[in-house]
Parts: C-alpha cells; sequence; structure tokens
C-alpha cells in the first residue's frame, strides 16, 4: 500500500557565508525533496555601534548595514540557483538583528516545516556564531530542527539524499511526536525509517518487603529486563507494520544499553536521528533533552530535534 504524496516540506537554512554552514544544505534538499522548496536566509549586523576585542567603539552606519546587507543577498542568490536545479523552488530572506530571534521571526512568517543549520561555522556575512545559534534556536522553534555537525576540510557537497531515519523511541507518547514529523516528510520523500528503543538495565530496583517497612534497595534478578525488551518489541514491530502498510519502507531495532552509545551506533552514513527533546518514559527513564544535546554534539549522523514543550 502506497501513500500519496501532496504535503511539500518547506526548510529554512540559515547561512553566513562560512563552507562550514553550507554543509548543512544538502540534508535539507533531502528534506525538501523534489516537490519541497527551500529558503536561504543571512542575518547581518545592525547599524548602531559596535566595540571591538580592545574595546574601541566601532560604528556601524545604515550605509554599511545596507552594503552588507547587498553582498548578502548576492550570495544566497548564488547558493539558491545552485540547488534550485531538480530541488524545487528556492528564495532568499536577508534581515538584520539578533541572529537567533531573527531566523526563528523568519521560520514563523515563511510558515516553515523545518528549520536546518550546521552547529557552528563563523563566516564573513553574519559575524554570528552557529554554535549558540543552533542551540537557540533548537531550544525555542516551533518547528523541527535539523542541526547538522560540519566536517572541517569538506570542500564539495553533493546533492543530498538521506539514508534512513533513525527515530529514537523511550516508550513515552511525547518521544512519538519525532515519528509524527518523520512519518510526513518520509511520505513526501520515501526515505526509509528504522526505529530504535535502547533498554536501559536497572542496576538497582526499590523491593517492598512489607516485614521492613518502606521498600529497601535489592538487585534485579534480570525478569525486569526482559520484560522492558518484550514491550519494546512489541511497541516497535506495531509502529513498523503501520508504516509499512502506509508505503514507507521500516525496520526497528532494541538495544540494551547506555542510550547515547546505542542510537549512535545504529546511524549508518546519510542517515538523520531523529527525537524529541523532552519527554521521559516511565520504565526506561531517558531523560530526552539532554540525549538530545549529546547527540547534536558528538554523534555521527546530523539529528533532527522535535521540540515537546507544549502539550
Amino acid at each position: 500500500m502506497t501513500t500519496e504524496r501532496s504535503n511539500p516540506i518547506k526548510v529554512l537554512v540559515p547561512l553566513d557565508g562560512s563552507a562550514l554552514a553550507l554543509q548543512a544544505i544538502p540534508y535539507a534538499s533531502a528534506l525538501a525533496g523534489s516537490s519541497g522548496s527551500l529558503i536561504f536566509t543571512s542575518i547581518v549586523p545592525v547599524a548602531e555601534p559596535k566595540r571591538d576585542e580592545r574595546g574601541w567603539t566601532m560604528p556601524l552606519t545604515e550605509q554599511d548595514q545596507d552594503r552588507v546587507a547587498s553582498r548578502a543577498a548576492e550570495y544566497l542568490e548564488q547558493i539558491a540557483e545552485r540547488w534550485v536545479n531538480g530541488h524545487g523552488p528556492a528564495h532568499v530572506v536577508v534581515s538584520a538583528g539578533d541572529a537567533a530571534e531573527e531566523i526563528l521571526r523568519i521560520a514563523r512568517e515563511e510558515a516553515v516545516d523545518v528549520i536546518a543549520i550546521a552547529s557552528h561555522g563563523r563566516g564573513a556575512i553574519g559575524r554570528w556564531r552557529f554554535g549558540s545559534v543552533a542551540d537557540r534556536i533548537s531550544r525555542s522553534a516551533d518547528v523541527p530542527v535539523l542541526v547538522v555537525r560540519p566536517v572541517d576540510g569538506e570542500a564539495e557537497l553533493d546533492n543530498g539524499r538521506i539514508g534512513r531515519f533513525v527515530v529514537a523511541l523511550d516508550g513515552s507518547e511525547r518521544a512519538t511526536r519525532a515519528l509524527t514529523v518523520v512519518r510526513r516528510i518520509a511520505r513526501e520523500t520515501g526515505d526509509a525509517v528504522h526505529l530504535i528503543s535502547v533498554v536501559v538495565a536497572p542496576d538497582a530496583v526499590a523491593v517492598p518487603l512489607p516485614w521492613m517497612g518502606p521498600p529497601v534497595v535489592g538487585y534485579d534478578t534480570g525478569e525486569t529486563l526482559i520484560s522492558l525488551e518484550r514491550k519494546a518489541v512489541d511497541d516497535l514491530t506495531l509502529l513498523a507494520n503501520e508504516l509499512n502498510d502506509e508505503g514507507i519502507a521500516t525496520t526497528f531495532s532494541v538495544a540494551v544499553g547506555e542510550p547515547f552509545q546505542m542510537i549512535d551506533d545504529a546511524a549508518h552514513p546519510h542517515d538523520v536521528i531523529a527525537l524529541t527533546t523532552h519527554g521521559r518514559s516511565g520504565i526506561e527513564r531517558w531523560a530526552l533533552g539532554s540525549l538530545a544535546e549529546k547527540l547534536v554534539r558528538n554523534a555521527r549522523a546530523p539529528v533532527l530535534i522535535v521540540n515537546a514543550r507544549s502539550e
């Protein structure tokens, strides 16, 4: 059974003129697919006095701002021209102000579905550091944020195609929000999905001993771990069957160990890891916020962050 693709994906790509920032584009293009669209944006400094590293005041005039904005627009137009062929429409937006705030504003005004940004880089146009900007955006955005950790020295970028979406699920309802997002994208792009659940083995559990009063700490016999694994397999089997019935090629795995390591090991080259940033199951007890941060900083694959702050 196949699913009709009729809901194009719109992706916002912030760029600052650096080569590192460009490495988010192939993944953004893959998310958009042939029916979606890309929006490239750069945020330039506002016209106001600045202090250099020696504390000297360096005025930035409106003429300076206009000149920088013009260069940024030319740069973005060149990028858009390269990526528009075969990847749907693209257009550019140049703004001035606080980088994170402006990117979030543009995302809302353009009604984008995803923001794709490099986790670090510093270029001549925007003069803003991607590390702090990407962090602020991933914490505050109303839409999913794809964070790509760029590699130094990578000169050429191939047209991107995602290998699989590796969706991390912890048994909580909140965690499935990432799967909802991936499900929609996969319907449009035809990308495959791999579901993974990591069972954290309890070293010790509270054992109620009525004749001794309050529960005391005892060691798990292994039966709890087996039960958790079985439940995870049952849950993922049901989800995988649903996705496969929709025409989305889906596999799954259940691992036992430390969540970051197991999820990172499951990701192949060109995969994208997807997870919800907040949410904690009652059994596996993943702290998804800290896990997302660790994956963004250290995982071998880009991370698609779905924020689930609001109910």
